[in-house]
């Protein structure tokens, strides 16, 4: 999980942004993805080979 932090007067703090890598299998699904979060936003989830997305999904990405 790779999280985003920024600092305001000495102290880290998280800024609500995060990749996360879920490999596959058990309570997760069959195929891996990446989870995608950050605050007021809707959270993401994009399959390791993009190309495997509907059209109309790859048009909602960019």
């Amino acid at each position: 999980m790779f999280r985003e932090y920024t600092v305001k007067r000495g102290k880290q703090y998280t800024t609500g942004r995060m990749i996360q890598w879920h490999p596959g299998g058990g309570h997760h699904g069959k195929l891996p993805y990446w989870k995608v979060k950050q605050p007021n936003k809707p959270e993401a989830r994009l399959p390791q080979h993009r190309e495997k997305l509907p059209q109309w999904k790859l048009d909602q990405l960019k």
